[in-house]
């Protein structure tokens, strides 16, 4: 009974890591996502989605691309206990939902500068809050005045120079209390 049982197991592991996975999309299924893990530890390994800020001053001035989510410092403690460390791979997978769901706009509206479909993304709204309180709060490097900001979505690739990424998107200019106005409770 013990081998059969042993033989049955072997053959279903055999078979998720040989056959072909198929994904299974639509709105009702991103609901469920939080309950079924991805269990694709190793598949499809690539460059991670970096997300990046510049302060616009208000003459029009652009400062440098900053990195928005650098990574936490870790001790021996974080082993037990990491909210720091937790909260960013929080922010990661909101960085990677957004990547995901960027592919499923147009971008030819985009291009015509109608933003609906853009501002109609949860994730973006998300991530344009955490950047304008990250700036308001002193957490990401700013200016005194910094009245907007710009996002950008870059492919990290370790095997290029930093100049040579993959821009994945661009933000219009933002202003920090549009970016906290967006219609979600604070």
């Amino acid at each position: 009974m013990s081998a059969a049982l042993g033989a049955l197991l072997a053959l279903g592991l055999a078979a998720t890591v040989f056959l072909p996975r198929t994904t299974v999309r639509g709105p009702a299924v991103h609901l469920f996502r939080a309950f079924f893990p991805s269990w694709r530890f190793f598949e499809d390994t690539g460059p991670a989605p970096r997300l990046m800020h510049r302060l616009v001053g208000p003459d029009g001035t652009t400062g440098p691309w900053l990195d928005t989510l650098p990574p936490v410092s870790r001790g021996p403690l974080a082993l037990l206990y990491n909210p720091a460390g937790n909260l960013r791979l929080a922010f990661g997978s909101l960085v990677d939902q957004l990547v995901a769901e960027l592919a499923t706009i147009d971008e030819a509206a985009l291009a015509r500068g109608d933003l609906r479909a853009l501002d109609a993304l949860v994730p973006y709204r998300l991530v344009r809050r955490l950047v304008s309180e990250r700036v308001g709060s002193g957490l990401a490097p700013a200016p005194a005045p910094a009245l907007a900001f710009q996002i950008r979505l870059v492919l990290d690739d370790p095997r290029c120079a930093p100049d040579e990424r993959e821009v994945v998107f661009e933000s219009p200019v933002l202003t920090a209390e549009a970016a906290r106005d967006d219609g979600a409770p604070p």
